[in-house]
């Protein structure tokens, strides 16, 4: 019975992905982990905050966060960044967005060059994320 509920719940993610972006394929390709186990996320674009993103170049297309090898990469139209899971040092979950915490500031590479203690996300399932990153960082606090 668990896992019924588990794969609806997976099913209905899917087809809101779906619905948003237009496409199943690319929306299967979000919403369940790559062939390698690992799993990726994409972010949350309410309201008017997606007009004005894609004037700077972000989208739906080509923002996404990924856990891979140790790694944690993020992509956000143009900027990009990644840092080993052991830089982590907290997440926080707060409604519908995560919080995470570096021991080490990060280097955003914006052409001002800011290195960021933290990084505050807003993914379609930010509970999701907050839960495969304290799967393979167990010393990863819950908060501040």
């Amino acid at each position: 019975m668990r896992v019924t509920a588990y794969i609806r719940r997976r099913a209905r993610r899917l087809r809101l992905e779906a619905r948003t972006c237009g496409d199943l394929e690319r929306a299967a390709g979000t919403a369940w982990p790559r062939a390698d186990g690992s799993p990726s996320f994409t972010f949350s674009f309410a309201g008017r905050l997606g007009t004005v993103l894609s004037l700077f170049g972000v989208r739906r297309a080509n923002s996404r966060l990924r856990i891979t090898d140790g790694r944690l990469r993020v992509h956000f139209g143009p900027w990009c960044f990644g840092t080993p899971l052991t830089n982590l040092a907290a997440v926080r979950l707060a409604e519908d967005r995560v919080t995470l915490v570096f021991r080490e500031p990060v280097h955003g590479h914006e052409p001002i060059g800011l290195r960021h203690r933290s990084l505050t996300l807003r993914v379609t399932d930010p509970g999701r994320l907050a839960d495969a990153l304290r799967v393979r960082v167990p010393r990863l606090r819950d908060g501040p």
